[in-house]
Parts: structure tokens; C-alpha cells; sequence
């Protein structure tokens, strides 16, 4: 009897269930499907866009550049770029600024889908602002380390990078 019993409540507490109990919006990323719906989901992908623009190791490999710097710890590599013999092969040089560009650029295609009720349009200009800095910017410092390099002024696939 008191199987019986156990096996009609557990039967009683399964109807109970929603059957989207366990599909869940994911809470520590973002979709494209999802996130632009509001002025302060358009702010937190900008965030991400200055997310590695500008690390501390970019900075002292452009000082190691000239006699400015000096690293007295060889197993970081700055002596490439103190001898003037850096290639794109070398780590850290252009790593950052590639995925910064990346992030600008989709940043740029996509903050548009932000409906005009939930942001004005002056923040969405100055935040479009920003970006546009930040991806020249990361040109900029292309183009010194290299001269030319290839502009992308979209968000491109992986089959469209290669």
C-alpha cells in the first residue's frame, strides 16, 4: 500500500511539471537573438568591444620598439621587438588586435537592431563612436608595426577571414 501510494503522488508531482523546465536561457553569455533588445544590452557589447583593446603587453612591446624600454626577463619575448626582428609569427603582436577589430566590426553590424524605443539615438550614435575609435585605433596600430594591412569594415565569417 504504501509503494502504491508513493507511486500515484510521484505520478501526481510529474503532471506538475512545466515542459520548458529545464530550457533556460543561458545567463553568462550572450546570442545574437537575445541581446539586443535594450540600451543597456547594447552597452554591455560595447563593453566587450573594449574588452583586450588595449593590454599591457601591447603597450611594452611598442615601447621595446625604441630605447625606451628595457625587460631584463628574456622568457617574455620583448627582445624581439627591441631588435627590430618582430613578425607577424610572434605572439601578442597581432593576436589582440585582430579580435578587437573582430568585436568592433560586429559590434557595428548589429547595434542597429536595438529597438528606437529603448535607445535614443544620440546614445546609439556615440556608442557607434566608440567602436569606429576603437577599430582605427587597432589599425593604427597595425599599420605601424606593418604598413599595409588587409581592412575589413564588416564582421567577417571564418571562411571569409581565411
Amino acid at each position: 500500500m504504501k509503494k502504491t501510494a508513493f507511486i500515484i503522488l510521484g505520478l501526481i508531482l510529474l503532471q506538475g511539471c512545466r515542459k520548458d523546465f529545464l530550457d533556460t536561457k543561458p545567463r553568462d553569455s550572450y546570442s545574437n537573438s537575445t541581446l539586443w533588445a535594450s540600451s543597456s544590452d547594447a552597452g554591455a557589447a560595447l563593453s566587450g568591444v573594449y574588452n583586450g583593446w588595449e593590454t599591457s603587453d601591447n603597450v611594452v612591446y611598442r615601447d621595446c620598439m625604441t630605447d625606451n624600454a628595457f625587460n631584463q626577463f628574456p622568457w617574455e619575448g620583448y627582445e624581439t621587438f627591441a631588435s627590430g626582428l618582430a613578425t607577424a609569427a610572434n605572439p601578442g603582436v597581432n593576436y589582440y588586435n585582430y579580435g578587437t577589430i573582430q568585436r568592433a566590426n560586429w559590434f557595428l553590424d548589429n547595434v542597429d537592431k536595438v529597438p528606437a524605443s529603448a535607445m535614443d539615438n544620440d546614445t546609439k550614435n556615440r556608442m557607434k563612436g566608440e567602436a569606429r575609435f576603437i577599430r582605427a585605433y587597432q589599425y593604427f596600430i597595425l599599420y605601424q608595426h606593418y604598413g599595409d594591412v588587409p581592412l575589413a569594415e564588416r564582421a567577417l565569417t571564418t571562411e571569409e577571414a581565411n
